[in-house]
């Protein structure tokens, strides 16, 4: 679904396309008179209607360039959600395992056990913190430099290179997660850039379209309808509040009241 600030300047848009379209023929012919009255001798008549129609046919194409930049973000960051769940699934058994691990080298080692494995403080609850801790877990395990004290009950197991083997399993299965999800985040910045990008364009060619517009309106005489594409001064990009509502409506739209 396109965002907010999309569809408002998709609607203000449409309404300066149609405007300029619609009243294009008209304010040629007066400016055509307009500009006569003053033009000099070899000085070429410019042709005050194609202008307004190329102003509105690069506004309708920077509308659509901005409409596709938009979708392409809302899919980005709305994409698969498989890639997230599957991030917190691994990050959620790596830390259970760490957990675990903790618990009973407390329970057996003790707090010289803790500090031996560099367990005292417990392990961060999200997913980059758990892996560091993890991966110093699994190294400090499989040191041969690392000297556990006596254990509380010698008949408990504590096998530490199974224990090292399987956190540094769980470690890439969550490192490559982790990665795969950066990647996601790094697609969906890209998109945003391109979406600001594509509305600074927008925006841009808006201020353009709509200034002169008006300018060739009023020159030909057409008054009234250049009100209706007056551009909002505070909302880059979209029209004065209310202008929207007189897209279509009849008469020649010229400066005289009825």
């Amino acid at each position: 679904m396109a965002s907010k600030q999309v569809i408002d300047r998709e609607r203000s848009s449409r309404t300066v396309v149609a405007t300029l379209e619609r009243y294009a023929p008209e304010a040629g012919r007066g400016a055509h008179d307009a500009i006569r009255a003053v033009l000099e001798l070899r000085e070429v008549m410019p042709d005050v209607e194609l202008m307004i129609r190329v102003a509105a046919r690069t506004l309708e194409r920077r509308t659509a360039e901005l409409r596709d930049a938009d979708r392409a973000h809302e899919h980005e960051i709305n994409g698969d959600p498989r890639v997230r769940d599957e991030r917190d699934r691994v990050h959620r058994g790596l830390y259970q395992r760490v957990i675990s691990v903790r618990g009973i080298v407390q329970a057996n080692f003790g707090d010289v056990g803790l500090k031996t494995l560099g367990l005292w403080d417990p392990s961060p609850p999200d997913p980059q913190g758990t892996l560091t801790y993890a991966r110093n877990l699994a190294a400090a395990l499989a040191a041969p430099s690392t000297v556990m004290p006596e254990p509380l009950i010698a008949e408990v197991g504590f096998e530490r290179d199974a224990l090292a083997a399987d956190l540094r399993a769980r470690v890439d299965v969550l490192q490559a997660a982790v990665d795969h999800v950066a990647r996601e985040e790094s697609a969906a910045k890209g998109t945003q850039s391109r979406k600001d990008a594509a509305m600074a364009a927008y925006d841009r060619t808006f201020r353009i379209a709509t200034s002169l517009g008006m300018a060739l309106f009023q020159l030909g005489g057409l008054e009234q309808v250049a009100e209706r594409i007056k551009p909002s001064p505070r909302r880059p990009g979209l029209l004065d509040q209310g202008a929207e509502e007189d897209e279509g409506e009849g008469g020649n739209g010229g400066g005289a009241e009825p």
